[in-house]
Formats: structure tokens, C-alpha cells, sequence
């Protein structure tokens, strides 16, 4: 493998070496063209030195930033004349600026300026045509290393892909296959093209492929489904180029694939953004990001600082998570002012010194405890963290004049039937109401299960499959909204972007998704077949669990946005004293233990909650007047 990484380094710097040559070669023959193929004139050699040494310098540094030499000639296509092209587009602009400058453009014949890129454009694409033409009509000869790669795809991106790969000693593609085709396809860069994607576990066998690698702009889910299984019954990783947020404006790269996800699967198309409005509405700005290191604040820092915003200030009371994300964004964008505080959103002491030393103009409040079934046994921690801190970062966030607080609630705020779901609607009206006598923009987003976050079913099902089983489903027909870190943090920053103030948003991404479906096909991708291989078992719904989701109570309607994947929840107003006083009895409750008043308060606030008789909010609450 190093003798293979030398001899590519070898032909990137003899490729280099060679284009360099051309583009003193190209000045001297455009001279020799406009002088007829005779002897130049004298006083115009001394201008073909000078122009010569500015190009030769502008293309030197051109060549390098235009990433010609990621590729090899063999396989020199499309792409990479059109990379040629726009490097001697910009090159003859900034060589023809520079001699202007330099004063030295006066002697220079236009016709020379004129044939001078075209000279070098023909100079530099037809070696590289040429050799790929010859490589081609040789046999193919196969490499001693590398594992044997199907890609699936036979478009522009599966040649880029290919591209790739030939950088990649450890792959060695031997054949495409395309969805698309009805037949056996015409060879394409020496490899063929098969069909049939159904014969892929057979050509797998056959052809002995040790990688399979999706390169399609878009595949159907079930073909993908198929494809994912097929591979794992065969002992064969695929993997899938990242999506197009995902992969950004960046190349197409085997180092970037990755394993197929269970979110690949779901079947609808990512939401459209507006990035415009996104980028208009944060670029330049203060943004303060609360659980900045989670599993969807962290992917809310990304997509921030790719918006162009001045200070990102992330604030976790996680060391190891502020660490993760920090140098994540540092290595992406390294040039971010990127701001990383440690701390407790509950401690106000510390909140009121962030908002004092930052001033931030926006403020994302994704830190909250969310998990069901541990806030059913600590309820009055609930409160204050997802209450109370909640109640004191938007009185602050409103005392420093921010200009927006974007508040990430979730769908079980909708009809709360549990701690969780309860505390997180108090949040909302209380933004909400606060909104009223507030400049600052107050807007809360809810939206359904973030796959991969901490205690997502996802992550429980792998590791009850890596265990052998079995896979645990509370009831055959449970039902649940599934979005990714991706979608939540792309929508979040379109109500943003989008809100008035006031609103409470609710992400609607496609239709729920069976429970026990989900399990099976994860069952699938691992390669072992549910019920045979691997069992599934039904415990019971557990305390302040649903059997579905519900975004909204019964009674209420959701009102049409601009944005398709968005929907308002219908507004309650509360008399701002009553509101007050209700949260200073809750906090009270907090400090002193005292289910009862919790509970007369939560009946008030959120008069549709119903605790879970075997939650301990529902055993030890006194009723009213008893």
C-alpha cells in the first residue's frame, strides 16, 4: 500500500509538473500563432516574459485549490474537464488583472490574451482524453490489494464515486449495477454494468464482492430496504453516500459513505429549507445554543455555524459532550468565533453572567430532561429543569433585549399525559404568554422521536440485536412520529427564521411508524430473520406512555403555515398575574417537596394532564381540600 500512495503522490506531482509546462508553452504558442509561425518581434518578447511569469504564477496556486490532481488520468472524465475550464476561466481573469495593474498589458497583442486560454485548456485535456482512451482498450487487470467493490448506481455520481475509490488502494471496483437498467449495459469506464437488483446476494457469491456502495442521488426505500438486507444476509457491508444536507458542497468521497441507517428507511423526502431566510436571519449574530452538546443541540451547532452567524456561544453542563462538539465544529469550521461554557441552566448565578458577557442575540433552549419514564419517578426534577430554569432563561433572555428565544418542546406536549409532556407544555405557556408584554420573539417547536438521541428505541433495539435478543416492544400496535437530528434541527431553525412570536410550531414529517415494524426491519438489517432468528417479546405500556402520538387535544386545531412541515398549535392565553403566581407556586413545591401544591398548579396550568396512577405524582398528591 505505500508503494501504491508514492506511485499516486509520483503521478499527482508529474501531473502538476505537466500543466505548469503548458501554461508557459500555451503563451509562447499563442505569440508564435499571432506572429503567423514566425520570429517574434523583439519588443514583444520582453511582454511574452512577463505575462508567461504572472500566469505561470496564478495557475501555480490555481491548479492546487481547484483539487486537479484528485483524480488520476485513467479514469479523467466529465468533471474534471469542467474543473479545467473554470480554472482557466479565473486564471485568465486574474492574470489579465494583474497585468493591468502592473501596467503591462499596453504591449500586448489581444489576439494573444484570446488564444492563450484556449491553447492551455486544449493543452491540458487532451493528454489526459488520450490516456484514458489507451488505459481503456487495455484488458483490465486486476489489483493485487484492495477489497472488490460493487457500486450500485451508474450515473455522474456513481463515476465520481469511482474517482474516488481509485485514490483508495484498500478498494478495487470490479463492477456497477444500475436499478435502472432493463439489460446489461454498455461497459462504462472498463467495468461493466449489470442488472437486476434482485441477483445482487447471487452476483455477490459470484463476482466474490467484499463491499457494496450505493452511489444514487435518491433510491427508493424499498429498493435500498432490499439492497441492505440482501448484503447483511451475505455478510457484505453496504454502505450509502451521506445525503445532501448531510454531505454539504463537499466532493464525493468513499471516505465519506456510511453504514445504511435505520432513517434511510423511513421513506419521504427531506423537508425543504428555506436557507435564504435561515442564513439572513442568523448571519452575523449572537447565538446562544443551551444543551449545546446533546444529541440535538450538537447538530443544531453544526448547521448554526454553517449559517454564516458571528459568536456561537454553546453552553453544556457536560464536559465530555462540550469537548465532542466543539472540536467538531472546530474542524469543520475552523473560522466560527466558537464559544464553549460549562454549565447548569438551573444555576442562575451563571446564566445571568453568560447573557451578561455574550449578550446573544438568539437563543436556542434545547437543554431539557425528556425521558419518560425516569421523570414518572422524578417529577419535581422535571419541574425544575424543564420549568423553571425554562421560566428563568426567557426572563433573561427578555431583560438583555434578545431578539429571538427559540424554545424545542416536543410532541407529547400536545395532549401530556405524562411528566415529560406536562412540563414541557408549562414552558410553552409560559413563552407564550411572556410573549404578550415581551419585544423579544418567543417561539416554541415541537416535534416527534429524534432517532439515535439518548434512550431513542433505535438505540435499545441495536443493542438488545447485538445481544441476540430479544427485542422489546411495549405493545404490537404502539405507534410513533420518527424524525432525525438532521430534520429537527433544520426546522427548528426555519421557525426561527419564520416565527412572529407567540407561536408554538409543530414539525409534521409523514405518518407514524409501527413500533413493532421498525424492530423487524431492524431484525432484517442485521442479517437474522425476527421470530426465527431473533424473538420479539411484548411487555405492557409502561407508566405515562401512549399507545400513539397526539400533537394536539382533541378539541384544538392546527392551522396551516407557509412551510408544508409545519403546523401552528392553537395559542392559550392566560391573565399574566395568575400565570406568575401559579410558577412561583410550582417553584415553592420544588424547593419544599410538596406534591400537593405541584398538582394544584399542574391542574390549573394544564388542566388536560393526567398523572399515571403508578407515578409518584398521582400516589402522594393530596387533593384540594383534603
Amino acid at each position: 500500500m505505500a508503494h501504491a500512495q508514492r506511485m499516486s503522490r509520483a503521478g499527482r506531482w508529474a501531473a502538476y509538473l505537466h500543466d505548469l509546462t503548458w501554461v508557459v508553452l500555451s503563451v509562447a504558442l499563442a505569440y508564435w500563432l499571432r506572429f503567423n509561425l514566425g520570429t517574434i518581434p523583439e519588443p514583444f518578447r520582453e511582454g511574452m516574459v512577463v505575462i508567461g511569469g504572472v500566469a505561470l504564477a496564478v495557475y501555480g496556486v490555481l491548479f492546487r485549490a481547484f483539487g486537479l490532481y484528485g483524480g488520476i488520468w485513467r479514469v479523467a472524465s466529465f468533471p474534471d474537464l469542467t474543473r479545467i475550464v473554470k480554472t482557466v476561466a479565473i486564471g485568465t481573469m486574474a492574470t489579465t488583472v494583474i497585468l493591468f495593474y502592473l501596467k503591462s498589458l499596453g504591449g500586448v497583442p489581444r489576439s494573444v490574451l484570446l488564444m492563450h486560454p484556449l491553447l492551455l485548456m486544449l493543452g491540458m485535456a487532451l493528454p489526459r482524453v488520450g490516456y484514458r482512451r489507451i488505459v481503456e482498450r487495455q484488458p483490465h487487470r486486476k489489483r493485487s490489494i484492495g477489497q472488490r467493490t460493487l457500486i450500485v448506481g451508474a450515473g455522474y455520481t456513481a463515476e465520481a464515486l469511482l474517482d474516488s475509490l481509485t485514490r483508495h488502494p484498500a478498494f478495487e471496483p470490479v463492477a456497477f449495477i444500475d436499478p435502472d437498467a432493463r439489460g446489461r449495459g454498455v461497459p462504462l469506464r472498463g467495468l461493466p454494468v449489470l442488472r437486476g437488483m434482485e441477483r445482487v446476494p447471487r452476483i455477490i457469491r459470484d463476482v466474490g464482492i467484499d463491499v457494496v456502495m450505493v452511489a444514487l442521488p435518491t433510491i427508493p426505500p424499498p429498493v435500498l430496504e432490499g439492497l441492505a438486507e440482501a448484503c447483511a444476509a451475505t455478510r457484505v457491508p453496504c454502505r450509502i453516500l451521506p445525503t445532501s444536507d448531510e454531505l454539504g458542497v463537499g466532493p464525493v468521497d468513499a471516505a465519506r459513505l456510511r453504514p445504511v441507517r435505520v432513517e434511510d428507511l423511513l421513506g419521504r423526502a427531506p423537508p425543504a429549507l428555506d436557507r435564504t431566510l435561515i442564513s439572513g436571519s442568523l448571519r452575523d449574530k449572537r447565538v446562544l445554543v443551551t444543551g449545546g452538546g446533546g444529541f440535538i443541540g450538537s447538530e443544531l451547532c453544526r448547521q448554526i455555524a454553517g449559517a454564516g452567524v458571528g459568536r456561537l456561544i454553546v453552553l453544556d453542563n457536560t464536559e465530555a459532550n462540550l469537548v465532542q462538539v466543539h472540536t467538531a465544529i472546530r474542524q469543520v469550521y475552523p473560522d466560527v468565533g466558537l464559544h464553549p461554557l460549562l454549565g447548569d441552566i438551573r444555576d442562575r448565578a451563571r446564566m445571568k453572567q453568560v447573557f451578561a458577557e455574550h449578550v446573544p442575540q438568539v437563543v436556542f433552549h434545547a437543554a431539557a430532561y425528556k425521558h419518560v419514564e425516569l421523570m414518572e419517578a422524578n417529577p419535581f426534577e422535571a419541574v425544575e429543569n424543564n420549568v423553571i430554569a425554562t421560566r428563568a432563561l426567557a426572563d433573561t433572555a427578555d431583560s438583555v433585549g434578545c431578539e429571538r428565544f427559540v424554545m424545542i418542546s416536543t410532541d407529547k406536549a400536545g395532549h401530556p399525559s405524562n411528566v415529560v409532556g406536562a412540563t414541557k407544555r408549562m414552558a410553552e405557556l409560559y413563552c407564550q404568554n411572556l410573549q404578550r408584554v415581551s419585544r423579544t420573539r418567543f417561539i416554541a417547536t415541537r416535534f416527534g422521536n429524534v432517532i439515535g438521541s439518548s434512550g431513542s428505541v433505535v438505540g435499545i433495539f441495536e443493542q438488545q440485536i447485538s445481544e441476540g435478543g430479544p427485542v422489546t416492544v411495549t405493545h404490537p400496535e404502539m405507534t410513533r412520529h420518527f424524525v432525525t437530528a438532521l430534520e429537527v434541527a433544520g426546522m427548528v431553525l426555519q421557525t426561527a427564521a419564520m416565527g412572529r412570536g407567540g407561536e408554538v410550531f409543530v414539525v409534521h414529517l409523514g405518518e407514524p411508524v409501527r413500533i413493532a415494524d421498525l424492530a423487524r426491519k431492524m431484525i432484517r438489517l442485521s442479517g437474522r430473520e425476527p421470530g426465527r432468528e431473533i424473538q420479539i417479546a411484548y411487555t405492557g405500556l409502561r407508566g405515562g406512555e401512549q399507545l400513539h402520538d397526539r400533537l394536539f387535544l382533541s378539541g384544538d386545531t392546527l392551522v396551516g403555515t407557509d412551510h408544508p412541515h409545519l403546523l401552528e398549535a392553537p395559542s392559550r392565553p392566560i391573565e399574566w398575574k395568575r400565570l406568575l403566581f401559579e410558577i412561583d407556586r410550582i417553584e415553592k413545591s420544588v424547593i419544599e417537596r410538596d406534591f400537593s401544591a405541584l398538582t394544584a398548579s399542574l391542574n390549573f396550568l394544564v388542566p388536560e394532564f393526567t398523572p399515571d396512577p403508578g407515578s409518584p405524582l398521582a400516589q402522594r398528591a393530596v387533593p384540594l381540600g383534603g
